[in-house]
């Protein structure tokens, strides 16, 4: 059951995450007008959270009903509740806020690129890769993903994503 009530954190998280950037925009300022304005990334990026948070959100809150009205009829049949299975299954929503944590002081001294490419990393690992079929799709999708984001705000909405002050 802990490993619901760990995803069902992450989600409320998420979703807070999401709302704030969704609602109040105090924490943009200046840029270079576009035809899509200086908000359109930023709250694209915390629809897509918000989706995703759902989706993480939903199946954890039905997990949790079943267990709840499984655990009370198994704990009537054998007179004593179920133990706990998954006790530091907070681990893994900790790992995730610390590579959000290191993604955004990584962005200014590695640049998106290279933070974005160390981040997918990150998380493929977090989420057991193990073959080496799977450690090339990881390397494929972080080269599209940054590559490609890049891409993109560049061209399409003249946004310049961080590049690196490393070897400058």
């Amino acid at each position: 059951m802990q490993k619901h009530k760990s995803d069902l954190l992450l989600a409320t998280l998420l979703w807070v995450a999401s709302l704030y950037i969704l609602l109040f925009d105090d924490f943009i300022e200046g840029g270079l007008e576009t035809d899509l304005g200086s908000l359109f990334l930023p709250r694209a990026a915390a629809l897509v959270v918000a989706v995703l948070a759902l989706f993480i959100g939903g199946p954890a809150i039905k997990a949790l009903r079943a267990e709840h009205g499984q655990s009370d009829h198994v704990a009537d049949q054998q007179g004593q509740p179920q133990t706990e299975e998954n006790e530091g299954s907070l681990l893994w929503p900790m790992l995730y806020i610390v590579a959000l944590i290191a993604y955004w002081f990584a962005l200014p001294i590695l640049g998106f690129v290279l933070s974005t490419i160390l981040v997918v990393f990150f998380v493929a690992y977090i989420f057991n890769c193990n073959t080496a079929l799977d450690w090339l799709k990881v390397l494929v999708i972080s080269l599209v993903i940054s590559f490609g984001l890049d891409y993109v705000t560049q061209k399409f909405l003249k946004v310049y994503l961080p590049t690196s002050t490393l070897f400058s």
